[in-house]
């Protein structure tokens, strides 16, 4: 009787999340057929999440690539390029007006679930498991029905990379219990039984400060300030920490960052991009300042005899189209474009 009644309470239980995926597959093909003619614009962002829950890089940035106007097209576009290392080198290409926004999404009260459940894929590679832990539970409170099969999978992923196989374990079990990622779920059951964790959470969890700290909800830079404290050389982390600040024009901010973790870290593996030198090297005011910079932080031929055009060009015109021209593709000119807009708006 005890079997009986265990077995038929399984069932129920199976049955609830068949029915629950099903309304919710259903939803989400007549929302997209709906939007098809009548939103072409949430089309790409329901896709463009799509792509990357499915580990489709490749077509994330084709796609992001195509639509530079959209707030999650740029966020992923900026995401594309931290994966590959490349986000300082790319970095204009995607401006979400004149500001860091377009490297965020926002998670709080009356964001869409899209923010939260998107945000988590940045956060990951960043190393910011607490606030993927955050919006991957406040997600599942704003989805319809309360439950996400996409947030129970990285709730799972947090528990790989944290070590913490019992959390894990919870969430694979539940998702095994499902037709559509019981395959994914058994696989990396299986790999935590055998000690076998794939590279992806291995790289993950090389980017994770090994204890939890307290901040705002949605606090990046101070959440960003931490991670790069306590694992130096977790380049995705303070790329995006840098970054924020060139795109917010905070050059201050931006020196004491970079000089705190990559002047004689990162800068002794990698090759400094060419953005940062660019930036550097608006702190110059003199000859004497100017051979400092250079000195101090290693700037390259290449970068100091394209300042020196600039300044040239400055010292003979006083035309500002004819600055920008000559700035094009630099950092130069995203500030000479801030200043004149800010000018116009005056």
């Amino acid at each position: 009787t005890v079997a009986v009644m265990a077995l038929s309470t399984l069932s129920s239980r199976l049955i609830r999340i068949h029915v629950r995926e099903f309304i919710f597959t259903f939803v989400m093909l007549t929302d997209v057929m709906f939007i098809t003619t009548a939103d072409k614009e949430l089309e790409n962002v329901i896709k463009i999440g799509t792509l990357a829950y499915r580990n489709d890089w490749k077509e994330v940035k084709n796609l992001a690539s195509r639509h530079m106007t959209d707030r999650y097209c740029i966020f992923y576009w900026h995401l594309c390029n931290a994966r590959e290392g490349r986000l300082p080198d790319e970095l204009l290409k995607g401006r979400w007006g004149l500001s860091s926004r377009g490297l965020y999404l926002t998670t709080g009260k009356g964001d869409p679930c899209f923010s939260m459940m998107y945000f988590t894929d940045a956060l990951m590679e960043i190393g910011d498991v607490s606030q993927a832990t955050d919006c991957a539970l406040l997600a599942q409170t704003v989805v319809p029905g309360h439950y996400s099969t996409r947030m129970l999978r990285r709730l799972a992923e947090i528990g790989v990379v944290t070590g913490d196989y019992a959390v894990a374990s919870k969430y694979l079990n539940i998702l095994a219990r499902t037709r559509n990622h019981r395959e994914w779920a058994d696989n990396l059951l299986k790999c935590i039984e055998t000690d076998s964790i794939p590279d992806q959470y291995l790289i993950w969890r090389s980017r994770t400060v090994p204890q939890d700290h307290f901040f705002a909800q949605g606090d990046i830079r101070s959440s960003l300030d931490i991670i790069a404290q306590e694992s130096p050389y977790n380049k995705v982390a303070i790329d995006y920490q840098l970054c924020s600040y060139l795109l917010d024009k905070d050059i201050k901010s931006f020196v004491e960052s970079y000089e705190r973790y990559y002047l004689g870290k990162l800068d002794q593996i990698v090759n400094v991009p060419d953005i940062y030198q660019e930036a550097l090297l608006t702190t110059v005011n003199s000859d004497e300042s100017l051979r400092e910079t250079v000195e101090k932080y290693h700037i390259s031929q290449e970068v100091l005899t394209k300042f020196l055009h600039l300044m040239e060009v400055r010292a003979r015109s006083e035309n500002p189209n004819v600055l920008t021209e000559e700035a094009a593709g630099t950092y130069w000119n995203y500030i000479m474009a801030v200043s004149l807009t800010n000018r116009n708006l005056k």
